[in-house]
């Protein structure tokens, strides 16, 4: 075995042109494999990074209208629609959040962008929808769809109102 080793090493001779072509393939192919492999795992990372930027978006989002309609009392609705809530807080601030095509904005402020359906529904005490401002709502429900690169995240909260 020692002699082998030692014919392979001390050979004066080179490789064949065959041997070396295949040792490029060889190589080739495996790094090939690597590629994609590395690019496999990218586009997960990249995917996975989206997922957790939208998510955080929609709770950045949940928590400043549920920090505003703590804020909220009933009587002091000024508009309240599917796309559009506007009022003014017991401290006297305006609010005025609205969707506008696929953008939700706060008082002209862009909150979050990419939403797929109306956020905004009023409930009454037994949580059936109510139509219009004029009718009494106990209850605010947002609802946060948002749709990046085919990949739909939804987020639902309701709100009591206090006031």
């Amino acid at each position: 075995m020692e002699r082998f080793w030692q014919d392979l090493w001390h050979n004066q001779k080179g490789m064949s042109l065959f041997e070396l072509v295949v040792g490029f393939m060889l190589m080739a192919i495996v790094l090939g494999l690597a590629i994609t492999i590395i690019s496999l795992n990218a586009n997960m990372i990249n995917i996975s990074f989206d997922n957790t930027f939208n998510r955080a978006s929609l709770a950045k989002t949940i928590d400043v209208v549920r920090s505003d309609v703590q804020k909220l009392s009933p009587d002091s609705v000024l508009h309240a629609e599917s796309n559009r809530l506007t009022f003014y807080s017991i401290d006297g601030n305006y609010v005025d959040y609205r969707k506008s095509q696929d953008k939700l904005y706060r008082n002209g402020e862009l909150l979050l962008e990419d939403l797929v359906a109306e956020p905004f529904a009023f409930l009454n005490d037994s949580l059936n929808v109510v139509e219009s401002v004029n009718h009494n709502f106990c209850f605010v429900r947002l609802t946060l769809e948002v749709e990046k690169k085919g990949q739909s995240i939804r987020a639902e909260e309701v709100f009591y109102l206090r006031n």
